[in-house]
């Protein structure tokens, strides 16, 4: 019953009560039902807005302090920005430029978010499987030195999946300053 609820549990907010807006919240609702609840937020200058989706919250937030504090107060696992997409609309963006100069760079840092987890898990789990069976590789010489009780092969191997690790995450880094010079 506890997964249950915790797959139940997941809670999207879509800013904007622009057509992009309703169509997200249709869609999401359509595709992921009763295990997302949806939420949109209209700014509250629409004196009558059309229907949306799930739930609706009409009104700012008082900044964003506010819009952190409705996040944490609510429990919003996941948020879309779908003014940005409208912003880009209003000054006549194609579907291309929408998606190029606004899709994108707003995915990209949850992209290399992602890139830097996965690679941390990667890097844990090939050490891991080393450490179990293999007959090469930085795992083991760490099994193979924890074994014999020599602890200066010890520190080597753990020095080189510092060093290894190090790299890694150097050039992530630099991808991602290449990929979003934004940031800088």
């Amino acid at each position: 019953m506890v997964q249950q609820q915790s797959a139940q549990s997941s809670r999207l907010l879509i800013l904007g009560g622009t057509t992009e807006a309703a169509a997200l919240a249709r869609s999401a609702l359509g595709r992921f039902g009763h295990r997302l609840r949806v939420t949109t937020a209209l700014a509250g200058r629409t004196e009558e807005p059309a229907p949306v989706s799930g739930f609706v919250r009409i009104g700012g937030f008082g900044g964003a302090e506010g819009l952190a504090r409705y996040l944490k107060r609510e429990g919003i696992d996941l948020l879309i920005d779908a003014t940005l997409i409208d912003a880009a609309r209003v000054h006549g963006a194609s579907n291309y430029r929408v998606i190029r100069d606004v899709i994108i760079p707003a995915a990209l840092p949850h992209v290399f978010t992602g890139l830097r987890l996965s690679l941390q898990a990667s890097w844990t789990t090939l050490i891991a499987a080393e450490l179990v069976g293999a007959v090469a590789g930085i795992g083991h010489v760490l099994i193979v030195a924890s074994l014999d009780i020599y602890p200066g092969m010890i520190f080597y191997g753990m020095a080189w999946v510092a060093l290894l690790g190090a790299v890694m995450t150097l050039v992530l880094g630099r991808l991602e300053r290449v990929a979003m010079p934004w940031l800088r």
